[in-house]
C-alpha cells in the first residue's frame, strides 16, 4: 500500500511507501525534484525537501529566506 501525490513541479504521480516518515526526502523520478513529506494542517502533503515548507511555491523559491540564510551560512562556513 502506498500514498500517491502528484509532483507540484511536473504533475507526475510519485508513490509514497505507507512506511515513510514525514520529513524524508522524496524523489520526483520524472523531474528529480528534492521534495519532502509533512503533515499540514491534519493532510499528508509534500513539500520543499530544501526549505521544509508544507506548502510548495516554485515561483517563490529565488525570494525563499530559508534559503538565502542556509547559502550564507554555507558561505561564512567555507563550504561554498
Amino acid at each position: 500500500m502506498s500514498i500517491e501525490f502528484k509532483c507540484p513541479i511536473c504533475e507526475a504521480d510519485i508513490q509514497i511507501p505507507d512506511n515513510t516518515k514525514p520529513g524524508e526526502r522524496i524523489t520526483c523520478s520524472s523531474c528529480y525534484a528534492q521534495l519532502g513529506l509533512y503533515k499540514f494542517h491534519g493532510k499528508w502533503t509534500i513539500g520543499c525537501a530544501f526549505c521544509k515548507e508544507p506548502v510548495f511555491d516554485p515561483a517563490a523559491c529565488e525570494e525563499c529566506e530559508r534559503r538565502h540564510e542556509r547559502r550564507k551560512k554555507l558561505i561564512e562556513e567555507g563550504r561554498l
